[in-house]
């Protein structure tokens, strides 16, 4: 795995937390591909899972270095005492904040759909700022779900700006926002500036499993939000 598939925001002797790039698995999967978990592991020896992130979303994870911490950390999780905050690109202008609070059920093709015989979820999401038709969202997450925020945010009616499954695109061009006054030179093709879910989990608060000291841990704007937000910025005001 290279490098820049993640870097170290924090280690000791119980925990390491990591910024991940966005396509790299959190953990193995069925299709062999190499994971962080996989890389943490040959480097430190057993390393255990605390929470995942979807392999397209990027952003700061804690892993647990013994199964003492991980015992401790799973049950804050279970109980709520962590902080977990997203960023998002969305499509549309949602409130200036607000919450979602629905069940989620999950279909035979993995699609997290709202059914009252579901799972409870609870998402609190803040418009930050907004260009038009597209926004930039903060959620916080009560509850840990599978696909919680792009499930949340399609109900809302804004689903992340960038994700094929929950309403979103496939990717996002320059063209998009530059319409008729966007030039590509012939024989050209345009890159995407964005081309995976457009969703980053910015913050993680912990107390740590073995002194209970607060921790808080931020993973900044990968490239492709920074390209994306600074060309709206250019090309909508």
């Amino acid at each position: 795995m290279a490098k820049k598939s993640f870097s170290i925001l924090f280690e000791d002797d119980d925990i390491i937390v990591c910024n991940k790039a966005a396509g790299i698995p959190s953990i193995p999967g069925r299709d062999g591909k190499r994971s962080l978990k996989s890389f943490l592991n040959l480097k430190y020896g057993e390393i255990f899972t605390v929470h995942r992130l979807d392999i397209e979303t990027s952003g700061t994870i804690l892993f647990a270095k013994n199964p003492e911490s991980h015992r401790t950390l799973s049950l804050s999780f279970q109980n709520r005492e962590v902080s977990k905050i997203y960023h998002g690109l969305v499509r549309g202008v949602p409130a200036s904040s607000g919450k979602i609070e629905v069940f989620l059920e999950e279909n035979s093709k993995g699609k997290m759909h709202v059914r009252s015989r579901g799972k409870y979820s609870l998402s609190h999401f803040e418009l930050l700022e907004s260009w038009k038709n597209i926004s930039l969202v903060k959620i916080k997450i009560e509850t840990g779900r599978k696909h919680q925020i792009r499930a949340h945010m399609e109900y809302l009616g804004t689903p992340l700006l960038v994700d094929s499954i929950y309403g979103g695109l496939k990717a996002f061009y320059l063209s998009d926002i530059k319409k008729g006054t966007f030039n590509l030179k012939k024989d050209k093709e345009e890159r995407a500036l964005f081309s995976r879910v457009s969703l980053h989990a910015s913050t993680l608060s912990i107390k740590h499993p073995v002194s209970q000291k607060s921790m808080h841990f931020e993973s900044e704007f990968p490239k492709d939000f920074k390209a994306t937000i600074n060309q709206l910025n250019k090309l909508t005001r």
